[in-house]
């Protein structure tokens, strides 16, 4: 049975649909409709938990003879980071039936997570929405998109990350220009919200992108944070990230869509054939990099086991992406669970996880060239994207940008709980900076001298080498054999005996 509150507004929506092309009534109470389960099926898992907001913030909306919108704050209403707004009938987000902001008809009860309409994908799942970008009343950008919901389990989250989908057959603008320059091509754009984070640290994933994007090989996604409004409604603080998708590796690797291949069945047939090859040939370095690129791969192990990324190598974030008729390179994605514990040894970790990435990386360290690679360019980011001056550096000034957004945004989500728990978190995440490389450096280590190698501390240098014979396991237990040895002979000589 639809709840009374879903009928409502369904007739709102029929509504606002029939107003006059120049007015738009706003209602606050969209605010209070829970985006998940509550009474007997509420979760017991905070991310998941419905809340009311302890404030509603509302602005007006006014059409323009353009046929797109206007979002219009007033003065008290400042935002110091630029504004998407969302005018979207109410049925399309909240009727039980069609609502893609609400459990409905979807909700299973046995599978609470997964389930409710939040969880359905396809163009049947995707609803119209008018957007207008602004900074301050200044509209910068109008459009009209598909819209639909995005992630995984950020779905069955109450404030939804969502998917805006560029529609030719509605206009031919697409997405251009929406707030990020780098992604001015885009097809789909995510706007993520903090809810996709771990323990309050809602900058993890874009402060990784940011940090190792012009010193790796790898391919980042841009960031920006953006306020957003689902009409007229304060619906919380969100970043934009371009999809990574074929589309967003053609423009970054400068080549055609066409170029660029992510076809799993693909992907798997390359591994499939490599990992074959390891177990019966033995291959070398240059052999192995006829199915993969090395040193993007390279670049992604330290970049993932130095950040201490837990939720990896055994979910749903390894991804593959070939140019061209080139090798697979690796696409870096899904740094959420990353700067919590920076004692952690990633390599055990993965070392538990059945997967190709462990497989590979393993046979990889058997070869010594390649494990004098890995230090070497460790050495080089620790001078860069691992440094922690760097790193610090780019924390204070992201999370300058979005500090007067955090007030909003708990008060409309309660998440953060409170603006003390997201400073807590920057607190937590600076320590990890400091305090990462010491320890990362003995696993790393430890990983190489497994193979007779070892990594050199770095303790007022930046400089890390590879020293073979002389720091060998055999070396060192001839050394202590031969000062224990040393140490009974001088025991037993008369300078030591009783006179």
């Amino acid at each position: 049975m639809a709840k009374p509150y879903h009928i409502i507004f369904f007739f709102l929506g029929l509504i606002q649909c029939a107003s006059a092309q120049d007015t738009y009534t706003v209602f606050p109470e969209i605010a209070e409709i829970p985006t998940t389960p509550t009474g007997e099926n509420a979760s017991s898992d905070y991310r998941f938990i419905w809340r009311m907001p302890k404030e509603i913030e509302t602005g007006a909306i006014e059409y323009l003879p353009n046929g797109y919108h206007q979002l219009i704050l007033n003065e008290h209403q400042h935002h110091t980071i630029p504004v998407i707004s969302l005018v979207v009938d109410s049925a399309d987000l909240f009727s039980d039936d069609r609502g893609i902001f609400v459990p409905g008809i979807q909700f299973n009860a046995e599978n609470p997570v997964y389930s409710g309409n939040y969880q359905q994908r396809g163009p049947d799942w995707e609803r119209t929405a008018s957007l207008t970008l602004q900074y301050g009343n200044d509209v910068a950008f109008q459009t009209t998109c598909g819209l639909r919901t995005h992630g995984l389990l950020a779905r069955s989250c109450p404030q939804k990350s969502l998917r805006l989908c560029a529609r030719e057959e509605l206009d031919h603008h697409g997405l251009e220009g929406l707030i990020l320059k780098e992604a001015a091509f885009a097809k789909y754009l995510i706007i993520r919200s903090p809810y996709s984070s771990h323990a309050n640290n809602i900058l993890a994933d874009a402060l990784i992108h940011v940090a190792v994007g012009n010193s790796t090989l790898l391919t980042p996604l841009p960031y920006a944070p953006v306020a957003c409004y689902v009409n007229g409604v304060y619906w919380g603080l969100y970043n934009v990230r371009p999809r990574p998708d074929e589309t967003y590796y053609a423009h970054a690797e400068g080549v055609p869509v066409e170029a660029i291949t992510m076809d799993e069945q693909y992907k798997d047939s390359v591994l499939n054939t490599m990992l074959t090859a390891i177990e019966s040939q033995s291959p070398g370095l240059d052999a192995l990099s006829q199915w993969l690129d090395l040193d993007c791969f390279t670049d992604y192990m330290l970049v993932e086991s130095f950040f201490r990324n837990l939720d990896w190598a055994g979910n749903n974030n390894v991804q593959f992406y070939r140019v061209q008729n080139g090798p697979l390179k690796m696409a870096l994605i899904d740094l959420d669970a990353t700067f919590q514990v920076e004692t952690e040894n990633v390599f055990d970790h993965i070392r538990r996880q059945d997967q190709v990435i462990h497989a590979i990386w393993s046979y990889l360290l058997t070869l010594p060239e390649y494990r004098g690679q890995v230090a070497s360019r460790y050495a080089e980011l620790r001078t860069s994207s691992f440094h922690p001056e760097h790193l610090t550096q780019l924390l204070d000034s992201m999370a300058g940008i979005i500090e007067n957004e955090i007030p909003r945004q708990c008060d409309r989500w309660n998440y953060p709980i409170d603006p003390y728990a997201w400073r807590s978190a920057l607190y937590d995440t600076q320590k990890f900076i400091l305090n990462r490389p010491h320890y990362y450096e003995e696993q790393l280590s430890a990983e190489l001298i497994d193979q007779d190698i070892l990594l050199s501390p770095i303790v007022s240098t930046t400089s890390l080498t590879i020293q073979h014979a002389l720091h060998s396991k055999w070396f060192h237990l001839g050394l202590i054999v031969l000062f224990t040895l040393l140490l009974y002979l001088v025991s037993r000589s008369r300078f030591f005996k009783r006179t």
